[in-house]
């Protein structure tokens, strides 16, 4: 080869070596660099403003469990949604246009579930000749729940059906009838209800005089066995009497089975005695005698003087059982 030539080859080679070096460098120059932490007076851009940059949407950001806890309970998604304990006791309003009716929940999971889903509106239907039904938005949970059986004002709820059913006449029970609570205001009202009623829960500062009487009450504490239930005394001579020998101390009681729908055991004391006929329901704590103390996990009808009424009635009738039982009661707080 000339040296023409083998100099025309080594141009050709360098040249060649040129152009490759300047291809890396422009592809090198391509890559992002390092990024490097701003000054402090800078700050750190947050990521909605470098989304706007870069043209996509912008949410906005979660609010923090603390910003979520600050919320009043009625704006709280969580307590509307039921996952927030309900409280005791549990009163509920049925209102029309010219009708108001407060019902005492028993704190049933039948009870907390209607209460969980109010308010709402619906329409009121006559079912044979004593009650009126409506049907909730879901269905109730019966499990745990007691049996229906009482006088005008029960309210109950048809599991077959899904209805719930105000009673403005004696309630005389079935199978799958279940227990919610009782009308405790405005009961004599529930037969002249018709059209469109709303039903709300009813919370302590909404409470007509006749519940602020009742949140006044005294209260007593019934233990039968292990288990302790609460219940709301009468306002009369015999319970005024009773409040003294439970201020003295707690009155302890060897109860026996009667009948299959009470337990009775004398007091060891008479008390001022008001008898009249009375319709009793289970949770129904009576004077008979004057000297005797029945309660009730049954109904039956005799004359009796009122003492009070358990409020609460899931797990009574397991608590008292068939046989005899001893029962212990005491002032609450």
């Amino acid at each position: 080869m000339s040296i023409w030539k083998k100099r025309g080859v080594a141009l050709m080679l360098t040249g060649a070596a040129v152009l490759f070096g300047t291809i890396l460098v422009a592809c090198d120059s391509t890559a992002a660099p390092e990024k490097t932490a701003p000054p402090a007076s800078q700050g750190v851009p947050s990521e909605p403003e470098t989304a706007a940059e870069e043209g996509t949407s912008i949410e906005s950001p979660p609010v923090s469990p603390a910003e979520d806890e600050q919320k009043p309970v009625s704006e709280n998604p969580s307590a509307v949604a039921g996952e927030e304990p309900v409280e005791e006791p549990l009163r509920i309003l049925v209102e029309s246009d010219t009708q108001r009716i407060v019902f005492r929940l028993n704190g049933s999971p039948a009870a907390k579930d209607l209460y969980r889903q109010l308010p709402f509106t619906v329409s009121v239907e006559n079912y044979g000749s004593n009650e009126k039904i409506f049907y909730p938005p879901e269905r109730l949970s019966t499990e745990d729940t007691p049996i229906a059986q009482g006088p005008a004002g029960t309210l109950t709820y048809y599991a077959p059906w899904g209805d719930v059913a105000m009673f403005y006449s004696p309630c005389g029970g079935s199978e799958s009838l279940y227990q919610l609570g009782e009308a405790i205001s405005g009961g004599e009202q529930i037969e002249s209800l018709t059209g469109e009623i709303r039903v709300s829960q009813l919370l302590g500062d909404d409470l007509p005089d006749e519940e602020l009487r009742e949140e006044t009450a005294m209260k007593m504490q019934v233990q039968v066995g292990e288990q302790i239930f609460t219940a709301t005394l009468e306002d009369n001579a015999a319970t005024e009497a009773l409040v003294e020998m439970m201020k003295a101390a707690p009155v302890k009681l060897s109860m026996s089975d009667y009948s299959g729908f009470e337990k009775v055991g004398p007091l060891g004391a008479s008390l001022p005695a008001e008898d009249r006929q009375t319709t009793t329901r289970a949770g129904d704590i009576v004077l008979y005698t004057g000297n005797q103390i029945v309660i009730f996990y049954g109904s039956n009808s005799w004359s009796y003087t009122r003492l009070g009424r358990i409020d609460d009635l899931t797990g009574w009738e397991e608590a008292l059982g068939n046989g005899d039982v001893t029962v212990r009661l005491s002032l609450k707080g």
